[in-house]
């Protein structure tokens, strides 16, 4: 009779596993999920593209993107092409971990954590703004939205992410900060795709806070708006940590990856995120020859 109690134990953990995934579900509106799922798998996306495209296929050729040439053996994490895994996702490294790649033996758990953790953001967002608790508007362009109101709210989502990440990455350069977390992100001197997650959980969550800060700083920001500044700050966070020289003359402000790769190399300057005008005003700006 023992023996049969005991084998009832799995059932019913299994019973409560899903019973309690089926009332998360339920409890939330299907464009969370889809949110988180977007989050999720867009980082996939993106920064398999840029790995296969440039660290793979133009490996051979990395003196004419790559902003730091250093030779395929120094870039941490990139696998070998001919080991038999396609791609150097860090949640791969808890099944073929390889100490000779020159990962942090954290990276796998910091950057798998932070994906789960801002696509927990985005589900949370935009279940708070289907329940009226942001401060999004739905209406669509036609109805509500103009292409004018549109433009003026990105243009307000990104002003007030600068003017926040600028002392918060300045904050984490303060000895305390550093010591304790943000010595991990500048464990790479010369970043390659998949370092942008690389950052102690707690810290993530603190810019996570702001990246999200419009949804409830902003009062009737368009929802496309919001949703063009996401994409945008996504897009940069990859390419910034990606080590490919990518530049954008014509954005905005004008947006290089070269900007905080510097960051990585020179460490007390480029703090800003994307855009570099908080650097020119507080004169820690760095541009090389």
């Amino acid at each position: 009779d023992d023996d049969d109690d005991d084998d009832d134990v799995p059932c019913i953990a299994h019973i409560f596993i899903w019973t309690g995934f089926k009332m998360m579900t339920e409890m939330l509106h299907s464009l969370s999920v889809l949110a988180f799922s977007a989050q999720f798998v867009g980082y996939f996306l993106l920064s398999a593209l840029i790995e296969v495209y440039f660290f793979r296929a133009q490996s051979q050729r990395e003196k004419s993107w790559k902003i730091q040439p250093n030779g395929w053996k120094k870039w941490p994490g990139i696998r070998a092409r001919n080991n038999g895994i396609v791609l150097s996702f860090p949640v791969l490294d808890f099944f073929f971990r390889n100490e000779e790649e020159g990962r942090h033996s954290k990276h796998r758990t910091f950057a798998t954590l932070n994906l789960i953790i801002s696509s927990l953001f985005a589900l949370t967002v935009t279940e708070l703004t289907i329940r009226g608790k942001s401060g999004i508007k739905e209406a669509a362009i036609g109805t509500g939205s103009s292409v004018c109101e549109i433009g003026f709210g990105l243009g307000c989502a990104l002003l007030l992410q600068s003017m926040l990440e600028y002392p918060w990455h300045r904050l984490m350069h303060t000895r305390f900060c550093y010591k304790r977390m943000h010595k991990y992100h500048h464990e790479y001197k010369s970043p390659v795709v998949y370092c942008d997650l690389f950052i102690h959980p707690l810290e993530a969550i603190g810019y996570y806070c702001i990246l999200y800060s419009p949804a409830f700083i902003l009062k009737n920001i368009p929802k496309e708006s919001f949703l063009l500044y996401m994409a945008i700050l996504g897009v940069f966070g990859v390419l910034d940590h990606s080590g490919v020289d990518i530049r954008l003359p014509w954005f905005l402000f004008s947006y290089e990856a070269k900007f905080h790769d510097l960051h990585h190399s020179k460490f007390n300057v480029n703090y800003a995120f994307p855009f570099q005008w908080p650097d020119a005003l507080f004169g820690t700006l760095y541009k090389s020859s």
